[in-house]
């Protein structure tokens, strides 16, 4: 586990990128690998000022979620929300957001596809 107030800004972005995203909480959570309980004791954890505890998985998971976000903006997608939920050739016609919330494996091969835009 890890503890510090890196997690804590880590999971305010989750929650800004899911905004922006308009995931569901149901949608939030499977793409961390979490549980509502999780995500809302979170927002507790947050609201209190405490530090929150990650383990590394969802560290991970959030890790490459805040990688994903900023690429959208520099290769200026206009809406996000729209764009993730799109069907995509590259993924045999799946949505971005299929193909992220299917697995930590997929997620990271989103990354990597969005990365290459960015390179």
């Amino acid at each position: 586990m890890i503890s510090n107030t890196t997690d804590a800004f880590a999971v305010k972005t989750l929650f800004r990128v899911a905004k922006e995203w308009r995931l569901s909480d149901q949608e939030t959570c499977q793409l961390v690998g979490s549980n509502q309980d999780e995500v809302s004791e979170w927002r507790q954890t947050l609201e209190s000022g405490e530090d929150i505890v990650l383990d590394e998985d969802t560290s991970y998971r959030i890790g490459l979620v805040m990688g994903i976000a900023p690429r959208f903006h520099a290769v200026k997608v206009k809406d996000t929300a729209i764009y993730i939920r799109e069907s995509n050739t590259y993924f045999s016609n799946r949505t971005g957001l299929e193909v992220m919330l299917s697995s930590t494996n997929k997620l990271s091969l989103y990354y990597r596809w969005v990365d290459s835009f960015w390179n």
